[in-house]
């Protein structure tokens, strides 16, 4: 019988030959493989960091046919890609892989203005890793891709001692570690991410960034470690979300004042103030913190309530602003703010009327005037 040939396969023609005896009468012939008919190419095209192809597919059989379009690579000038607009990364910055992200794990470069890229060689990079930058006393900045999506964290220690870094804008991170920045006696001027990403800032981890005048913390975070910010005795102004250890505190939780942020400890720019709290056990008991005798401005921003103490003690405030949303300060809250000049209530003063404010709040509290936004 006839075979027709296919795109890769010969085929025979029909050919006869006698039913008695076998003999081909007429033999058959070859007919060679026809080859594909392949369309027009269909293109992904190539980027800087990842291969391209192209394709086309045949009409009769539907084999495709591929051809790999390899990347090209960066061609940076003046520090920017010219074919993408990357950014150069930071020479020397060495990162550990997980397959499918990775970190940056150390820094041995020499450049004083350091960029960390949004990916390495194609992968995301997700954090920067404990001790990754420890005692490094050449960078002056620190400046992350702004399309960082699975930047996570900056671990404990990552820029520990980073002694001339003047100014850093974290990323949109979740977590920021243990002394990730702690001894950077240069800061200035930290920007935290306003994307509502972060959550933690942990324990000593701005201590001792003396220089800082200025901090806000966004409303996103919800924990804020032991002495995060012991050390800063130039702060004068403070916006936070929450006063204590952590956001929307339970009843039967422990409940820390202002004086926990900033420590236990003596500092230079410091004023001892003695302030209760409530530990988990239940039972109230007083500490000596020391807060910036600097700082005189406070704004909460995200809070519904004010607790017991919160501000006990805190001569050196002049200015507090509070959220409409509060509805309730607790005994003690303002108690011995001599100081105290202004508060700028967000709400109404009708609704300032309708905040519950137990027993002695603003007890030896000094001659203040409550600002509404209602006032005329």
């Amino acid at each position: 019988p006839q075979v027709d040939a296919t795109c890769t396969e010969d085929g025979l023609t029909q050919g006869t030959y006698c039913s008695t005896c076998g003999e081909w009468l007429v033999p058959q012939e070859t007919i060679p493989a026809l080859g594909h008919a392949y369309g027009d190419w269909s293109t992904t095209p190539a980027t800087c960091t990842q291969d391209g192809e192209r394709t086309r597919v045949c009409s009769r059989c539907e084999a495709v046919d591929r051809e790999v379009l390899y990347a090209s690579g960066h061609d940076y000038v003046d520090g920017y890609c010219s074919v993408c607009g990357e950014r150069k990364p930071t020479e020397g910055l060495n990162y550990y892989s997980f397959g499918t992200t990775c970190i940056v794990s150390s820094y041995s470069g020499s450049d004083e203005n350091v960029y960390i890229p949004a990916t390495y060689e194609g992968i995301p990079v997700m954090g920067v890793r404990s001790n990754a930058f420890l005692n490094n006393t050449t960078i002056k900045s620190i400046e992350f891709d702004p399309t960082c999506e699975k930047f996570w964290y900056i671990s404990d220690y990552a820029f520990y001692g980073c002694s001339n870094l003047t100014s850093i804008t974290i990323p949109a991170v979740t977590e920021i570690g243990e002394s990730a920045f702690e001894m950077c006696t240069g800061l200035t001027s930290v920007t935290f991410p306003s994307d509502g990403s972060l959550k933690t800032i942990g324990k000593d981890a701005f201590r001792n960034c003396f220089l800082l005048t200025t901090l806000v913390i966004p409303d996103s975070v919800t924990s804020i470690g032991a002495g995060a910010f012991f050390g800063l005795g130039s702060l004068t102004s403070l916006t936070m979300p929450f006063v204590g250890a952590k956001a929307n505190v339970a009843s039967d939780e422990a409940k820390y004042p202002l004086g926990y942020i900033f420590g236990i400890n003596k500092y230079t720019g410091a004023t001892k103030v003695m302030q209760s709290y409530r530990r988990e056990d239940g039972n109230w008991i007083s500490a000596e913190y020391y807060i910036p005798t600097s700082l005189t401005t406070i704004i909460l921003t995200n809070c519904t309530t004010i607790g017991n103490y919160a501000f006990t003690g805190c001569t050196m405030l002049t200015t507090v602003t509070i959220p409409a949303e509060v509805t309730v300060i607790y005994d003690r809250a303002f108690y011995d703010c001599s100081g105290l000049t202004d508060i700028y209530f967000l709400g109404t003063r009708a609704q300032w009327e309708d905040v519950e404010k137990y027993g002695s709040w603003d007890q030896y509290t000094g001659s203040y005037t409550v600002h509404c936004s209602d006032d005329q």
